[in-house]
């Protein structure tokens, strides 16, 4: 679950017989993660003022990111109202918010391009390093091309689906993504995706100062 809703609340007890009732009926239910009504009210608080922490759980690779679970949100029962309102909340993309992801994710852009250690790890096929430098780059120019177009990080789920649906963006953006990703075994493969990776985040600056 997400915090505050512990295990040892008395909700998890509700939860654990809806999906021993589905799975009787042959419905394979991936999860049910309880949030309390003031959990998600501080949350936008948080987040629509420029506090866009990433709360750090097991199943989120870069942290879990609440708003667009709550853009998201289907009503279904209850206080359907309070859905509508939280929602409407979301939807605004304050300045501070853009503004707190360039702090935090343009330096990574800006150290690693012209990085020597870069380099020479790539010349040395030193792929446990490459892999992870990669994918905190990725990350990095995600991040940086939802806010230059004043959209919330959508997660690490089909991040390169979501991508896709940018205005704003390098071009040929998922293409070059997915050929530094997706590994060859011609022995040329780090150079290239090195080549790659340094041109989006290179590009993905010039757009964040535009």
């Amino acid at each position: 679950s997400v915090p505050p809703v512990s295990r040892e609340h008395a909700i998890w007890r509700e939860v654990v017989e809806v999906m021993d009732r589905w799975t009787a009926r042959g419905i394979h239910l991936d999860g049910i993660g309880p949030q309390t009504f003031s959990f998600i009210e501080a949350m936008l608080d948080q987040w629509l003022g420029g506090d866009i922490t990433p709360i750090p759980l097991v199943w989120a690779i870069w942290g879990y990111h609440p708003m667009p679970d709550i853009l998201n949100m289907v009503p279904v029962s209850g206080d359907i109202e309070a859905v509508r309102r939280w929602k409407a909340r979301a939807a605004a993309y304050p300045d501070a918010v853009q503004q707190r992801v360039y702090e935090l994710y343009l330096p990574t852009l800006e150290y690693w391009p012209d990085d020597y250690h870069y380099q020479n790890k790539t010349r040395k096929n030193d792929l446990a390093f490459l892999q992870g430098l990669t994918t905190t780059q990725v990350h990095a120019i995600a991040q940086v091309l939802f806010a230059r177009n004043r959209q919330w990080f959508t997660g690490d789920s089909n991040l390169l689906k979501n991508l896709s649906r940018l205005e704003i963006a390098p071009s040929n953006l998922i293409e070059r993504l997915e050929s530094a990703l997706y590994p060859t075994t011609d022995g040329d493969f780090l150079r290239r995706q090195h080549e790659t990776i340094t041109a989006l985040a290179r590009e993905t600056l010039a757009l964040a100062r535009t």
